[in-house]
């Protein structure tokens, strides 16, 4: 028997295991270690010199102590990111391509999905790079607009794809998923998934086919996907480089504890692993669901940052409004997910991002409080040690993103990131509003849908609404209708200020000020927006490119990794010069 049968007999299961467990725990305890030491340190120094508290301090700190689980989050995450090579779980794709892969060369297909949005200019390098190298390409059609369903008829018919329909839209993108493993996904052993949006080259789609065959227990491998836009303005501008920072510290940790999340899109799925939990959960905050399932099952989900993919980021701030809307309903009952069978890196991952839109409405709570004269607190005047924690916080909030500036990311430069921490929390702070009314409205949702079945048997309940979000933005906008659409932020957030103002509250008023200048400023910068105020220019010839980009290929180059095409999508963000 030669090495290679025996790799792949007795000797397959040992080394695999190995490397899930090398390391592994190390990593996860180095998180944890992270999380808690920096979480109740601030809140020794930030209450350890306090006397008695009475009820009412004892509200408001109690609000300040959840929102100190952001910063702690991020501390923990951003530690993991940084971890030396011997300290990071073993189970990644570099080790994993070091193994034989198992059996023959999988059969796959890519699988692009739309409703009411199909964007032809994607749609076509998708399905060319699938094609150049034998890939089937499927479109799942869900478009209730006829002209949509003939222009996608069109486009299969001049690049010769499938276009797979169904008689209703029962369970969304999931139930589209579904329907398309039922009819052809005995010929498949794996599917690269792709939203509208979405641009994934050959080579990316080929690297996560290889990470797959080294272990049989991956059943999702999630690249790397990162954001760009054609449309570069104050806030896409911001948002692109947060999420390139995201990507870089959050993400990277996820790396580094062995395994990943599912972004819902750009991520090579096992058919067989899907089949196994009875398809993709057709509910709302479907990713997670059918992750959670695959996870119960035994199976591994795996990051493979070499593969790097791209999306559209949303091109407005009603449309980014709209998905973070969709995310904040998500996350309400997100801790259900949370289970003994999942890797606890997921675990945390899934409480932080709970954690993460809750604090919406605990700010929101923290402000209106401090307005009241009875529950106000000099938070300025709390020693030496309570500013330390303070400062601390505010640091690693404000400051997180500048982590990724050792990465050579044509994205994240000082100047880009700094404008985007600027932009990025004019923009976000007012949305906290809508995010908090979302999340009462869900958790009363969920409430009396417990009551109903508990009380009177009732079930059977629909499936919430699976929300797209908006790929074009919106027509002409004067200031009076984007002041009408922007009532929730204006009402919600001038609230507690109206209050301390009337209460003549000081510090009420002081805290208030970020939202204050927020809710003024906002409609200005988008009507500026969409009134063609946008801040991007065309780099002229005599520029020189970011040496990442290579004029002939129009690659994005990452050490040991050898061109994996980008093509126009980063080239078109590129060709604006912030």
């Amino acid at each position: 028997m030669n090495f290679r049968d025996l790799l792949f007999s007795e000797g397959w299961d040992a080394l695999v295991h190995e490397q899930k467990s090398s390391f592994e725990h190390a990593s996860l305890l180095i998180l944890l270690s992270s999380f808690f030491g920096f979480y109740f340190t601030v809140e020794y120094l930030f209450l350890g010199g306090k006397a008695a508290l009475n009820i009412e301090d004892i509200l408001v700190f109690s609000l300040l102590s959840f929102l100190n689980l952001i910063p702690a989050g991020l501390f923990a995450f951003a530690v993991v990111s940084l971890l030396p090579a011997r300290w990071r779980s073993n189970y990644n794709e570099e080790h994993l391509l070091k193994n034989f892969p198992v059996g023959k060369p999988p059969r796959v297909a890519v699988v692009y999905t739309t409703y009411n949005d199909f964007l032809s200019e994607y749609a076509r390098y998708d399905c060319e790079e699938a094609q150049r190298n034998g890939l089937p390409f499927f479109i799942l059609d869900d478009s209730t607009d006829s002209k949509e369903r003939e222009k996608i008829d069109e486009f299969a018919l001049l690049h010769c794809c499938q276009v797979v329909r169904r008689e209703n839209r029962k369970g969304f993108k999931a139930g589209a998923i579904n329907h398309w493993i039922k009819r052809f996904g005995v010929e498949f052993d794996y599917f690269f998934l792709l939203d509208s949006d979405s641009q994934a080259s050959y080579e990316s789609i080929a690297h996560c086919i290889e990470v797959a065959r080294r272990d049989p227990e991956i059943a999702l491998v999630q690249s790397k996907t990162l954001c760009t836009t054609s449309n570069r303005t104050k806030l896409t501008s911001s948002t692109v480089s947060i999420q390139h920072a995201y990507m870089e510290t959050v993400q990277r940790a996820m790396k580094n504890l062995g395994s990943s999340p599912f972004y819902g899109h750009n991520a090579l799925i096992s058919v067989s692993a899907i089949k196994s939990i009875g398809g993709f959960v057709e509910e709302s905050n479907e990713d997670y669901k059918t992750l959670a399932r695959l996870h119960r099952r035994g199976y591994r989900s795996i990051y493979a940052e070499q593969a790097i993919t791209w999306e559209e980021t949303p091109p407005d701030y009603f449309s980014m409004r709209k998905r973070s809307l969709r995310w904040a309903r998500d996350a309400v009952s997100q801790l259900l997910l949370l289970s003994s069978k999942s890797p606890p890196s997921i675990c945390f991952y899934l409480f932080y991002g709970w954690a993460g839109y809750i604090s919406n409405l605990v700010l929101l709570a923290f402000i209106t409080a401090l307005a009241f004269g009875s529950l106000s607190i000099d938070l300025f005047n709390v020693g030496l040690l309570g500013e330390a924690a303070g400062l601390a916080t505010i640091s690693v909030i404000v400051s997180w993103p500048l982590l990724a500036l050792r990465f050579r990311d044509p994205e994240l430069t000082p100047r880009r990131i700094a404008s985007a921490i600027m932009w990025g929390s004019i923009y976000n702070i007012p949305m906290a509003a809508p995010n908090s009314i979302q999340i009462l409205m869900t958790s009363f949702s969920l409430m009396k849908k417990k009551v109903k079945t508990n009380l009177f048997g009732k079930k059977g309940f629909p499936p919430e609404e699976f929300i797209v979000t908006p790929k074009v933005r919106e027509a002409f906008l004067d200031l009076r209708s984007i002041i009408r659409k922007l009532w929730k932020e204006i009402l919600v957030e001038s609230f507690p200020i109206a209050i301390a103002f009337s209460a003549r509250v000081s510090w009420g008023l002081i805290w208030g000020l970020p939202q204050m200048i927020s809710i003024i400023v906002l409609p200005l910068v988008i009507f500026k927006e969409f009134n063609g105020g946008t801040i991007s220019k065309r780099v002229t010839a005599e520029e020189p490119l970011h040496p990442l980009i290579t004029p002939r290929l129009g690659t994005y180059r990452l050490p040991s990794v050898s061109a994996i095409d980008t093509s126009w999508p980063y080239l078109i963000a590129r060709s604006f010069n912030h």
